[in-house]
């Protein structure tokens, strides 16, 4: 009997999409007449966060052909409840803040610089795509499951540069 190696393993690396959708109540701290107007915002937010190299399934081909809208809403239904590993995602809510500043460069133009971050829970894509039955007595092996993560809140940041035609 030989020596039997260590069949390796490969590693590959993916990433994390994030869709949002969110609405930011704006405080401007000066009057609409002027120049250089500061704001800050917050507000809620819902996103979508899936993995990239998942398998995302797409709606039925009668969906993509005439009633693509219908198989939008459908193809995000199904997303929502398929596991996270096997092309489904995570919905969840979120606070978003941050602020920004708005210049009057023409008349009829103004340059925006922003800058928000999102608060929201981990995205938990294990526990929603593997699940442990309950063990009996006759059981060779027993599992137990230790829900461990991140203590922190997921923080997203972005900063935005705009130019913007105003009447």
């Amino acid at each position: 009997m030989g020596d039997l190696a260590p069949t390796g393993y490969q590693e590959e690396g993916t990433g994390l999409a994030i869709n949002q959708f969110g609405y930011a109540f704006l405080a401007h701290l000066r009057p609409r007449e002027s120049r250089f107007r500061a704001y800050v915002a917050a507000g809620p937010v819902f996103q979508l966060l899936h993995i990239t190299a998942a398998p995302v399934k797409k709606p039925n081909a009668i969906f993509r052909a005439g009633l693509r809208n219908v198989g939008l809403i459908l193809a995000a239904y199904n997303f929502a409840n398929e596991p996270p590993l096997d092309g489904g995602g995570v919905f969840q809510f979120g606070f978003q803040y941050g602020g920004g500043i708005k210049c009057r460069v023409a008349s009829r133009f103004m340059l925006s610089v922003d800058y928000r971050e999102t608060l929201s829970a981990q995205p938990n894509f294990i526990e929603r795509s593997i699940t442990i039955d309950s063990p009996s007595d006759s059981d060779e092996y027993v599992f137990q499951k230790v829900t461990e993560g991140p203590g922190n809140p997921l923080r997203l940041k972005r900063a935005a540069l705009g130019i913007s035609f105003v009447f």
